[in-house]
């Protein structure tokens, strides 16, 4: 099977707001020898307020976000084409599941594009970022975690990757990552071979829920301010609203004690710093080792022993109208989560996750990109959808705004500057200067950074942000009169 890795250089970490403005893609074989690659640059869209410190770190010019010749429409389409191509594969990154993944799922739902493509035509998803942690837990030799000045441990890239003497390769740069998120890769399936196979089955939806159900317990962990957690679980059902939710209980407790809970009790079971009840998302690449591994690297299972944790499994393995009752509380916390979510303001950038387009949408979607852009106001129009509605008219805006007439061009132009100046909706009636606004806070980053310039005497740091600055009171200019 393929395997694709990529990385997204950004406007900023802001997944919901920020835009991608370089893509680069390594494609490899099963040894993980190049095959083919990609690497793209756009321009930014209006609306956009970059961060000062992303800029710096990438070392993007304000000069190059304007001019770039391709907008962020056919970057995107030229890199959705080529993922098309290199499918079915295993699309990897580093951190590219909790950050990479939205901004892409983002860029392909703005420009009217089915947003799931990594998980959908065969493909699969993995990310070397938790492949170091597991092996800095479950086999230290193996990796070499350096330190920051205050003592923590970096997991950063740049930080990690050259501590392992990988340093062929561009720090922040799209395709200077992707190289050595592939040599870290390949350092984990040399020095940890164990490691690397439970994170194989992790790609696997299939295969990681019949390793969830067959072995008796298992160790999972998670980073707490740097620091591993680690646990030994065994399965007990499933969110009944979220097949993809499962829930493991963790046996340093005593399970009968909550066997006969109401499905109310074990609600609050499943949540606190020392709650009972666990749950992992198995399309979130969760690395599951073999619960030897718990009480190799936690004192209390230790103390508990092996021969009791397997015991406590066991009971809560055969208990299936626990499962139930777990997975309904598990649910019930799902629907009060959603019902809070719905009465919170959000911008349409937060709601890509409100739901998937109908059928007709889709099908709407297609004639959009097939049509001129003379023609495309009138397909978008009939879009149900109304993100999606939305989004088809930004796109025109961004890509040929003299196709839109006048009164639905100034519209859009204020449906941009209304998320630019930090007013969700549901709060239009409230005043810009009410609210704390990307711009200004974008401004307070940027004389952070000059004042570390400053401090550093750093001529060229300071020149780069004067780019910058002129560029945000020239961005706010332009939005301001609209108001």
């Amino acid at each position: 099977m393929n395997i694709v890795f990529y990385d997204f250089e950004t406007t900023g970490r802001k997944k919901w707001f920020d835009q991608i403005i370089e893509v680069g893609a390594i494609l490899v074989d099963g040894n993980l020898n190049e095959k083919d690659r990609i690497q793209l640059r756009c321009r930014i869209k209006p609306g956009v307020v970059p961060s000062a410190a992303a800029l710096l770190i990438n070392k993007t010019s304000v000069s190059s976000l304007l001019k770039e010749s391709r907008s962020h429409y056919q970057m995107i389409e030229e890199l959705r084409s080529k993922f098309l191509e290199w499918s079915p594969a295993i699309f990897v990154g580093w951190n590219s599941i909790k950050f990479d993944e939205d901004l892409l799922r983002q860029a392909l739902f703005q420009n009217l594009r089915p947003p799931y493509l990594t998980n959908t035509h065969g493909n699969q998803r993995a990310d070397i970022f938790p492949v170091a942690h597991a092996m800095s837990v479950f086999s230290p030799n193996s990796l070499v975690v350096p330190r920051k000045d205050d003592g923590k441990p970096s997991f950063k890239l740049d930080d990690i990757a050259p501590a392992n003497g990988i340093t062929d390769f561009e720090a922040h740069s799209a395709i200077g990552d992707v190289k050595a998120t592939i040599e870290m890769a390949k350092l984990c399936r040399e020095k940890a071979p164990t490691v690397w196979e439970r994170a194989r089955i992790a790609m696997d939806l299939n295969k990681i829920k019949e390793t969830v159900q067959k072995e008796k317990f298992f160790c999972f962990f998670t980073f707490f301010f740097n620091k591993p957690q680690v646990y030994a679980g065994a399965y007990t059902g499933q969110n009944k609203r979220n097949e993809k939710e499962i829930a493991l209980f963790d046996l340093k407790y005593d399970p009968e004690e909550l066997f006969d809970s109401s499905v109310e009790n074990l609600k609050k079971e499943t949540t606190g710093t020392r709650r009972k009840i666990r749950t992992i998302s198995i399309n979130k690449f969760p690395i599951l080792m073999e619960g030897k591994y718990a009480e190799n690297n936690n004192k209390e299972y230790r103390d508990i022993g092996v021969a009791v944790l397997e015991e406590r499994a066991q009971k809560v393995r055969e208990n299936q109208n626990f499962h139930e009752k777990v997975g309904e509380a598990l649910a019930l916390q799902l629907e009060e989560r959603i019902e809070e979510g719905a009465q919170k303001p959000k911008y349409l950038e937060e709601r890509l996750y409100d739901g998937f387009a109908s059928k007709r949408d889709e099908y709407l979607e297609d004639q959009f990109h097939e049509a001129k852009w003379d023609e495309k106001l009138g397909i978008c129009s009939d879009i149900e959808d109304d993100r999606l509605r939305r989004y088809g008219k930004r796109m025109i805006f961004y890509e040929s705004r003299d196709s839109l007439p006048p009164k639905v061009r100034k519209e859009v132009e204020e449906d941009i500057w209304m998320r630019a100046r930090g007013i969700a909706e549901g709060d239009e009636s409230k005043k810009p200067d009410e609210l704390q606004s990307q711009f200004s806070k974008s401004m307070k980053e940027l004389d952070d950074e000059r004042e570390s310039a400053f401090k550093e005497n750093d001529q060229d740091k300071l020149d780069r942000l004067e780019e910058i600055d002129q560029f945000y009171i020239d961005l706010q200019k332009q939005y301001e009169n609209l108001s």
